[in-house]
C-alpha cells in the first residue's frame, strides 16, 4: 500500500504495517516479493559475515538486518535505490547507489569482495617480548591480535586498496615504533617480513661498593633512549633496552645526592653481562674544631664538591651542635664550604648562618679522618642612636658572611657573632613591623680580629611635596645592590619620614596627575644629612597648561597615539594619550620642553608615522602632527670606482647614483622589496631583498624609518674563477641506517674535525645546542663522499675542544671541557675500529692540546700550569712538566699548544698571551729551548691564534693576532719560527678578522688560515659576517684570500686520504669542503687609464690603470684596447698558486675607430683580428681599432663558432 506518498509495507492477512500498526488502505497495490543475496561473504570472526542493506526511494526508506546470506521484503512496484556494506566495505563506495525496478518478484545479488589475509612476519626475537602492527587505509581493516609474542605472527585482514602500516615492539609496557611503510592490497594474501631491532637484557654488577650502598645506573643515550633509572643497594641491577649502542651513567648514593662515577656504552644484543669497577670509596669522619658555645650554634656542617672524571658532584651535610659526619666519596680533592647555624642572642631576631672561607680536604685511603677549623668568632653588637622608642627595627644582612639574618623588634640594638670579613645590612625603622621592612636603608662595617660595638646615628628626615593635590612616591638608590632603597609613598597634602644616618643622598619624587591625562612627572635631586633631622620637599610642578593637539595626513576618525617627553633641568616626564583625526585633542601639560616621540597610527593594515619634534610649553598652546607613510632606506656601496653609476629599484622606484649612497623610500607598514643592478663590470652584494620597515628599532632621530643597507660590489672575475670545488656538509638532513639523526642546528658548535686516512673516515666532534652544552657526539662520515656512517655519544654537559688522531693504533683522543664556563677538562679515547669510547676518571685544569711521541708512543697533554705524560692507554699521568711565567711560551696560567717534531724528537709548545716557543726533550721530560720571538708586540692586546708544524723543513707557523680597541681592528700576521735554526721570522698580513687556528697541508707545501670577519653592529643584513680562507706559499712568500667561509670559522684540518680541506663553521653548524687546489692570478698595468681589458674574451675590470683575476692554470690570452690606441694581445702562463704579471703598452695612433655591436647570448666572447672586445652582461660589445680590415671571430662553448671578413 501507498499512503502519504511513502512506501508502507502492508500484511494483506492482518492490516499490519512493518511497524506493526494498523493502517487502512486507500488504494489497493501490487506488491512483489524483492529479494537481496549476498556473495563473497566470509566467516573469518564473529560478525564478519554480517551485512546490512537500505532500500529507499524519494519518499523515504527503510534498512534491512539479514540474518544469513539472503534477505527478502514485500514492496509496492516502482523503481528503488539500495545501499549495501558488511564488516569491511560499502559496496558501490560514497556518492553513489544502483536501482532496481520492481514490478515482479525480484532477487539482487550482491558481490561483496572477499578479503585477503596479510602476513606479518618478524625473525629472531625472543618469545619473551612481544611485538605488534599497526594498520590502517581506507576501509576498515581486522585482526585477532594487534600485539603478540615474539616468534609469532600478527594476521590482518582487509580488502583491496592502499593501506599503510606501522610496526613496533613493546618494551615494560610502552610500544617503541621500529618502522612503517605502505603497500596496495590486490586480489591475492600478502606476507611481509620485518626487520626487528629487538630488546635484550644487560645485567650491571659491582663488588667494590661498600655492603649496602645504594648505586645506580642511569641511560643518557641509545636507539630508545628514555632516561631509565634503575638503583639497588644489591650487587646487580637488570635493564632491558633496545638491542644497539647504549650509554649510561652509573654512581652511587650519599645521602641522598646521586654521585656519578663513571659513562660506559653497552652493546645491547651481543652482552648480557657488565662488571662496573667503581673506584674504592673512603668513609671520611669529619669534625670541627674551635666550635663556639654549645648555646648559641643550632648546627654546623658543609656544602662539598669535587670533580671526578668528567663530573662535577656535590653534596650537602649539616649535624646539630659538636656532632661528627662522615662522607662516602673516592679519593678526590673536596673542595668544601663550611657553615654554621646561629642562635640570635637578640629577641625578636631569627637565627641566621655564618659562612666561612672555602678549604680543602684530601680524601684517600691514609686520610679517612679530617678536622675543620671553622675560625674565630667576635661579638658585633649593632646600635641605633636615634630611634624612637615606640617603632619598630628591621635589620636584614645582605652581604658578606652573613645571610638569612632578619630582625623586626621594638629595640634599638642587634648582638651577632660573625668572623672577619665586611658586612652589609639593610636596616628600617617604622611604626610597625610591616612598614619597618618596607622602607630599608643600607649600611656596612667590617669585623677585624677583635670584638666590636658598631654606632649607627640616625636622624628623622621629611619629605614632601609642594603641589598637595596629588601624591607621589619616593624612592632612594641602594649602593650595596646598585638598585632603589626605600620606596615609600604619600597621599595627597601628606609626607614621607625616613630615619638616615649622615651623608649625602639622591632622591627622586614622582607623581601622576590623574585628572589631567595621567601625566606623570619626575623630579630629582640631593640633599644631605649632618647631625641633625632634615626637611626635603619635591618640587613637583603646580602649574599645567592647556596644549591643543591636531594632526593631518591621516583618514578622518581615524585614532594616533604620542608618546611625550619633558626635559627641563631636574624635571621629567612622559605620557601617552590617544587623539581621533579630526577632533581636536587636550592634554594638559607643565611648563618645559617636550620631545614627541614615536607617534604613530595603525589604520586599515597601513602604519603612519609623523614628523617627530621639540615643542617648547610655557602657556596655553597649539601643536599638529603631519603624519605620512614613508620610511627613508640609505643603500651605501664600497668597491666602485669613483663616479662610476650604479642604479638600484626600491618599492617599484628607480634610483641612479655616480656617488656612495642612495636614499630611497617606500610605505613604511609594507614588505618593500629591492633589487640593486650590476655597474658594469661589478657585481652586488647583495644584489636583492626586502625589508619591513614597520619596527620601531630602527627610527632615527627625527622619528623617521630609516635602514641602512651596505652593498658591496666585487669585481666579475672569470668563469670558473678559482677551480675550488668547494661544498657545504650540513648533515641536520643526514640520517644514518640506524635512524640517529645528525643534530646540527643554527647554535650548532662544529668543535673538531679529524680525518684517518687508514680507514677513509671523518670524525667531526659537535654540539648541537651550544649555548646549552646539553649533549656532546661525534659525527663519523665518509671521507669519499661525506655521507654520514654514524653518530658517537661522548658525553653530556662537556664541549670537545681538541682531538688528535694516533693513527698508528687506531685510537681518536678527544678533550672535552666540562661545561663552557669551566676551567677543568678530560680525556676520551675513541677505538676507531669498534667505535668504543674509553672515558677516564683524569680530570686537568686548563688542557688545552696534546702531542703524540711516535718514538716512546707516549702522549703529551698542555694544562695550565705543566705539561703531563700520560699513558695512552689508561691515560694516567706518568710524570708532570711544570711551567711558569719565567717560560716564553707561558703566562698567566694559559694553555700551550703542543707539536711533536718527528725530525728532532722533541715537543715544541706555544702559548696564547705568550711571547715564544719552548721545547721539551721527551726522553728526560726536561725544557731544552726557551726561545722568545723579539718581535715588538703589545702583549697586552694580542695572543697566539694557533700553529701547525711543517714536519719536512722544520718550521712551526703560528698567527700573532693583535687587536685595537679604539678602532675595533684586528691585524694578523703569519708568523714562522725554524726549528733548527731557532730563527724567527714575520711573514705577510692575512685577512682583516680573527684567526683563530691554522693547519700546514704536507701535500702542497700550503698553511691555510680561516679567518672570522668581525661583527659588524651597524649592518642589518648582515649581524655575523662570513668568514674566509686564506692561503700561503712559503717558496713565494704569497698570501692569497682562497674562498668565503660559513659564519665563524673555527677548526681546519687537512683531510690526507684526499686532501680536501675541512673547516667547522661554529654558528652555522656546517662544515666546509674544499677540494682539489687549482688556481692561480693574472696581475697586470696599462698605460691608459680609460683602457678595456679582457682575459680570454671576458672584461675584467680596470682600476687606476691595474687590474687583477684568478684564473685556472693554463694558457691566457691578454687584450686590452683604449680611444686613440692601438689595440694589443698577449699570452701568459699561470701555474697553481702562483702570480703572472703582465705590462700592456699601448701605443698611440692618430686615428681608431669604435665598433660596437650586440651578441646574442650574452657570455660569448668576440673577437677582432684576434683581439676580444669587450662584451656587457646584455650582449653589447666595443672594441677600437686602427683602420683596417678585421676577421670577427664569436666563440661560446656549446655553439659552433661564427667567423666572417
Amino acid at each position: 500500500m501507498i499512503s502519504s506518498g511513502l512506501v508502507v509495507l502492508v500484511d494483506n492477512a492482518s492490516g499490519i504495517n512493518a511497524n506493526g500498526d494498523a493502517v487502512t488502505s486507500l488504494d489497493p497495490a501490487v506488491m512483489y516479493n524483492l529479494t537481496f543475496v549476498a556473495q563473497g561473504l566470509t566467516n573469518i570472526f564473529n560478525g564478519s559475515s554480517g551485512w546490512y542493506i537500505f532500500v529507499f526511494n524519494s519518499t523515504g526508506g527503510f534498512p534491512l538486518h539479514p540474518t544469513s546470506n539472503t534477505v527478502s521484503t514485500m514492496i509496492a512496484g516502482g523503481t528503488y535505490y539500495y545501499q549495501a556494506k558488511d564488516y569491511f566495505q560499502d559496496l558501490y563506495g560514497d556518492g553513489y547507489s544502483p536501482s532496481v525496478t520492481v514490478d515482479s518478484n525480484t532477487t539482487v545479488y550482491l558481490n561483496f569482495t572477499r578479503p585477503q589475509t596479510i602476513v606479518f612476519n618478524e625473525t629472531g626475537l625472543s618469545s619473551a617480548y612481544h611485538w605488534g602492527v599497526d594498520l590502517s587505509g581506507n576501509d576498515p581493516v581486522y585482526t585477532p591480535l594487534g600485539m603478540i609474542s615474539g616468534g609469532s605472527p600478527v594476521i590482518y585482514y582487509a580488502i583491496g586498496g592502499q593501506y599503510s602500516y606501522s610496526w613496533f615492539e613493546n618494551q615494560g609496557g610502552r610500544n617503541v615504533t621500529i618502522g612503517s611503510s605502505n603497500f596496495y592490497i590486490g586480489q591475492s594474501n600478502l606476507t611481509f617480513s620485518l626487520p626487528i631491532s629487538s630488546f635484550s637484557n644487560v645485567t650491571f654488577s659491582e663488588t667494590n661498593l661498600p655492603a649496602g650502598t645504594t648505586w645506580f645506573v642511569r641511560q643518557v643515550s641509545g636507539p630508545d633512549a628514555n632516561g631509565s633509572y634503575n638503583q639497588t643497594s644489591g650487587s646487580t641491577i637488570k635493564i632491558e633496552a633496545m638491542n644497539g649502542i647504549n650509554t649510561f651513567v652509573a654512581g652511587y648514593l650519599a645521602d641522598g645526592s646521586s654521585i656519578n662515577l663513571t659513562y660506559i656504552s653497552v652493546d645491547f644484543g651481543s652482552e648480557s653481562d657488565v662488571s662496573l669497577n667503581f673506584p674504592p670509596l673512603y668513609s671520611a669522619s669529619i669534625s670541627a674544631t674551635n666550635l663556639p658555645n654549645p648555646t648559641v650554634l643550632r648546627a654546623w656542617g658543609i656544602n662539598a664538591s669535587f670533580y671526578y672524571g668528567p663530573f662535577s658532584d656535590s653534596f650537602h651535610e649539616t649535624v646539630s651542635g659538636s656532632q661528627t659526619f662522615s662522607v662516602l666519596v673516592p679519593a678526590v680533592n673536596l673542595v668544601e664550604h663550611p657553615f654554621m647555624q646561629m642562635n640570635s642572642s637578640s629577641a625578636g631576631s631569627s637565627s641566621y648562618f655564618i659562612q666561612l672561607p672555602q678549604d680543602h680536604l684530601q680524601i684517600n685511603q691514609n686520610k679517612e679522618s679530617q678536622s675543620i677549623r671553622l675560625g674565630t668568632l667576635y661579638n658585633v653588637t649593632i646600635k641605633f642612636a636615634g630611634m624612637p622608642v615606640s617603632d619598630y627595627l628591621s635589620l636584614q644582612a645582605v652581604s658578606g658572611n652573613i645571610t638569612s639574618l632578619s630582625s623586626s623588634q621594638s629595640i634599638d640594638y642587634l648582638s651577632i657573632l660573625a668572623p672577619n670579613g665586611t658586612y652589609g645590612f639593610n636596616y628600617g625603622v617604622g611604626s610597625s613591623p610591616q612598614t619597618a621592612s618596607s622602607m630599608l636603608v643600607p649600611f656596612s662595617f667590617s669585623v677585624s680580629g677583635s670584638d666590636m660595638v658598631f654606632n649607627l646615628e640616625i636622624y628623622n628626615v621629611t619629605f614632601s611635596s609642594d603641589y598637595s593635590r596629588n601624591g607621589f612616591e619616593l624612592a632612594l638608590e641602594n649602593p650595596l645592590t646598585s638598585s632603589y632603597y626605600f620606596t615609600g609613598s604619600a597621599s595627597p597634602g601628606q609626607s614621607v619620614y625616613a630615619y638616615l644616618p649622615n651623608g649625602s643622598y639622591a632622591y627622586e619624587f614622582s607623581s601622576y596627575n590623574y585628572t589631567l591625562n595621567s601625566f606623570y612627572v619626575s623630579v630629582s635631586g640631593e640633599f644631605a644629612v649632618s647631625g641633625r633631622s632634615e626637611s626635603v620637599t619635591g618640587k613637583i610642578p603646580a602649574t599645567y597648561y592647556n596644549t591643543t593637539i591636531s594632526a593631518s595626513g591621516l583618514p578622518q576618525g581615524s585614532s594616533y597615539y604620542l608618546s611625550l617627553s619633558l626635559f627641563s633641568g631636574n624635571v621629567t616626564g612622559s605620557s601617552n594619550p590617544e587623539f581621533t583625526s579630526g577632533v581636536p585633542g587636550y592634554v594638559w601639560l607643565p611648563m618645559g620642553m617636550y620631545f614627541a616621540n614615536y607617534i604613530t597610527s595603525y589604520i586599515n593594515g597601513i602604519n603612519y608615522y609623523s614628523n617627530n619634534t621639540y615643542f617648547n610649553v610655557s602657556s596655553t598652546g597649539n601643536e599638529q602632527f603631519i603624519f605620512s607613510t614613508n620610511a627613508y632606506t640609505t643603500f651605501k656601496e664600497q668597491g666602485l670606482p669613483a663616479g662610476m653609476v650604479w642604479s638600484l629599484t626600491f618599492g617599484g622606484i628607480s634610483y641612479k647614483s655616480t656617488g656612495s649612497t642612495i636614499v630611497a623610500s617606500g610605505n613604511a607598514s609594507q614588505n618593500i622589496k629591492f633589487n640593486i643592478s650590476r655597474a658594469g663590470n661589478y657585481v652586488p652584494d647583495p644584489s636583492s631583498g626586502s625589508i619591513v620597515a614597520a619596527n620601531q628599532d630602527f627610527y632615527d632621530n627625527n622619528g623617521t624609518v630609516n635602514f641602512q643597507v651596505p652593498v658591496k660590489f666585487n669585481p666579475e672575475t672569470l668563469s670558473g674563477k678559482s677551480g675550488i670545488p668547494v661544498s657545504t656538509l650540513n648533515v641536520s638532513s643526514f640520517s644514518t641506517d640506524s635512524g640517529s639523526q645528525f643534530n646540527f642546528s643554527g647554535t650548532s658548535s662544529i668543535d673538531t674535525i679529524t680525518s684517518d686516512p687508514s680507514n677513509g673516515l671523518t670524525y667531526i666532534t659537535y654540539t648541537p645546542n651550544f649555548f646549552d652544552q646539553f649533549q656532546s657526539y661525534v659525527a663519523v662520515v665518509n671521507s669519499s663522499d661525506y655521507r654520514p656512517v654514524t653518530t658517537i655519544v661522548l658525553g653530556s654537559g662537556a664541549v670537545p675542544t681538541y682531538s688528535m688522531l694516533d693513527s698508528a693504533n687506531g685510537i681518536l683522543y678527544i678533550v672535552l671541557k666540562l661545561n663552557y664556563n669551566s676551567g677543568y677538562y678530560y680525556i676520551v679515547s675513541l677505538n676507531t675500529a669498534d667505535n668504543k669510547i674509553l672515558i677516564t676518571p683524569l680530570v686537568i685544569q686548563g688542557l688545552a692540546s696534546l702531542a703524540y711521541d711516535t718514538q716512546t708512543n707516549m702522549i703529551y697533554a698542555a694544562g695550565y700550569n705543566a705539561v703531563y705524560e700520560l699513558n695512552p692507554e689508561t691515560l694516567n699521568i706518568i710524570s708532570t712538566i711544570l711551567m711558569n711565567s719565567t717560560y716564553a711560551a707561558y703566562q698567566d696560567g694559559e694553555g700551550l699548544n703542543l707539536m711533536y717534531s718527528s725530525g728532532t724528537g722533541l715537543i715544541y709548545a706555544t702559548g696564547y698571551m705568550a711571547d715564544g716557543i719552548v721545547a721539551i726533550n721527551p726522553s728526560d721530560n726536561e725544557i731544552l729551548g726557551n726561545y722568545t720571538f723579539n718581535i715588538h708586540v703589545n702583549w697586552q692586546n694580542a695572543y697566539i691564534g694557533g700553529s701547525s708544524l711543517d714536519q719536512k723543513d722544520g718550521v712551526i707557523y703560528f698567527i700573532l693576532q693583535q687587536y685595537n680597541e679604539t678602532t675595533g681592528a684586528s691585524p694578523s700576521n703569519l708568523v714562522s719560527f725554524n726549528i733548527t735554526t731557532h730563527v724567527f721570522l714575520m711573514g705577510p698580513s692575512v685577512g682583516q678578522g680573527f684567526a683563530v687556528s691554522i693547519t700546514y697541508d704536507p701535500n702542497n707545501g700550503y698553511v691555510y688560515i680561516p679567518i672570522q670577519n668581525q661583527y659588524d653592529s651597524s649592518s642589518i643584513l648582515y649581524p655575523l659576517e662570513l668568514g674566509q680562507l686564506d692561503a700561503y706559499e712559503p717558496s713565494d712568500g704569497l698570501m692569497v684570500n682562497y674562498t668565503e667561509l660559513g659564519q665563524n670559522p673555527d677548526w681546519i684540518s687537512v683531510d690526507p686520504a684526499n686532501n680536501n680541506i675541512l673547516v667547522g663553521n661554529s654558528y652555522m653548524g656546517s662544515v666546509t669542503i674544499i677540494g682539489e687546489r687549482s688556481y692561480g692570478y693574472i696581475q697586470g698595468t696599462v698605460n691608459s687609464p680609460s683602457a678595456s681589458v679582457t682575459i680570454d674574451g671576458i672584461s675584467v675590470p680596470l682600476i687606476n690603470g691595474q687590474f687583477a683575476a684568478s684564473v685556472h692554470p693554463g694558457t691566457y690570452y691578454v687584450s686590452a684596447f683604449a680611444k686613440g690606441f692601438t689595440p694589443l694581445e698577449q699570452t701568459v702562463e699561470v701555474t697553481v698558486l702562483s702570480t703572472s704579471s703582465i705590462a700592456l703598452n699601448l701605443n698611440q695612433t692618430a686615428t681608431t675607430y669604435n665598433i660596437t655591436g650586440r651578441v646574442s647570448p650574452s657570455g660569448a666572447s668576440v673577437l677582432f683580428n684576434g683581439i676580444a672586445a669587450s662584451v656587457g652582461s646584455s650582449g653589447n660589445y666595443q672594441i677600437y681599432v686602427t683602420p683596417g680590415t678585421y676577421t670577427v671571430s664569436v666563440y661560446l662553448s656549446g655553439y659552433f663558432p661564427y667567423r666572417r671578413g
